[in-house]
């Protein structure tokens, strides 16, 4: 089980966006953008790794890919649902198959991002759901809004 943190901020009041992919570039990609944009992020390669990390940061956000080993993205979002109820966190899902849209009508799931999403997309879903836990950003100067996180 892997499991990687990232935490900016100290405050207590600041939950960070989990982000989960069995790809660690993705999760490498996203993590990189996340904490340019002043969210703290916490990353894991399987949803057995992202519910224990769930009990311990209660993320404000999960960003979840579908396709995984052991547990997928689809019984990630079931175990959330019936540990969690009607706490769980908002959940996003960034896949690369596009006949996965009707995943909007799943209890929770409030985006279906497209492998390789627009930065600009990515940017607006987190800052709609996350902008209270949000620390200022800071800005390399290589920053593109609207290069995909992903090549």
């Amino acid at each position: 089980m892997t499991a990687h943190l990232v935490i900016l901020s100290g405050s207590p009041d600041r939950r960070p966006i989990m982000v989960v992919d069995d790809e660690p570039i993705i999760l490498r990609s996203l993590r990189r953008q996340l904490n340019r944009w002043g969210y703290s992020v916490v990353t894991a390669e399987q949803g057995s790794s992202a519910l224990l990390i769930c009990r311990d940061f209660k993320p404000c956000l999960v960003i979840t890919d579908l396709l995984m080993p052991e547990m997928d993205g689809y019984e990630l979002m079931r175990r959330l649902r019936e540990e969690y109820g009607t706490l769980t966190p908002p959940l996003a899902v960034l896949t690369g198959d596009t006949r996965r849209r009707d995943l909007r009508a799943q209890p929770g799931v409030i985006s279906v991002l497209l492998k390789p999403a627009p930065l600009s997309y990515l940017r607006t879903l987190v800052d709609s759901v996350c902008s209270a836990h949000r620390r200022p950003p800071y800005i390399l100067p290589e920053d593109s809004e609207e290069t995909p996180f992903v090549a």
